[in-house]
């Protein structure tokens, strides 16, 4: 694989690379490890970034959050998440809405209304889902939501396309002290559109 050839000799053997929305994601084993690498080898990082093309996440296992995002290209966004228009959300490309996705500071989230699985998402959906978003792309989100008010949001979808400051209620994961999950109730007001996402029906909503 090209990016591992790219980024054998730089990193340890303890870390992992995953892809993610708009680049690489480099899990150090700590997060020690992580800021050590940085503070080492950070032009090289860069300098990779840049000819790979693609944004590299510094990140590690015992942090929820990524460290440090390194840039390797200077994207400009054909439009925002934060006031987007039906017309340019009908218009963008698949590509055009993951760079969107992963640039944006509200939570974002693309699910397939057929079988409501997540396939597309960035950081800022963890507060709303409970869940760091790598864990839920490909999830099933049924049991987060009560089948009639899914019912209602996507009766009011189809005819509206899409709805500003949607108000409703679901679950989310909350994890107990032992690391397993529990259901917490919780009330979001989001934005919401129907969209078509490599070839498939989907519901994007915005914001918290």
């Amino acid at each position: 694989m090209q990016h591992a050839t790219e980024l054998h000799h730089l990193l340890p053997c303890t870390w992992q690379v995953h892809p993610v929305i708009d680049g690489l994601k480099l899990v150090a084993p700590k997060h020690t490890a992580a800021e050590e690498l940085l503070q080492g080898a950070k032009q090289s990082l860069k300098d990779i970034a840049t000819r790979l093309g693609v944004d590299l996440l510094i990140c590690s296992d015992d942090q929820a959050q990524p460290i440090e995002r390194i840039p390797g290209t200077d994207r400009k966004l054909a439009f925002g998440l934060e006031v987007p228009s039906s017309r340019d959300l009908s218009r963008a490309t698949d590509a055009e809405l993951m760079v969107a996705i992963a640039s944006s500071e509200v939570s974002a989230c693309i699910t397939t209304t057929g079988d409501n699985k997540i396939v597309a998402a960035n950081f800022a959906v963890t507060p709303s889902h409970g869940k760091p978003y790598h864990q839920m792309i490909g999830s099933d989100l049924t049991p987060l939501w009560d089948v009639e008010e899914l019912g209602r949001i996507m009766r009011s979808l189809k005819h509206d396309k899409g709805i500003r400051e949607l108000e409703y209620w679901s679950w989310k994961w909350a994890q107990e002290a032992d690391g397993s999950y529990n259901r917490t109730k919780q009330e979001l007001v989001r934005h919401a559109y129907l969209i078509q996402f490599d070839g498939v029906p989907c519901r994007l909503t915005l914001g918290v």
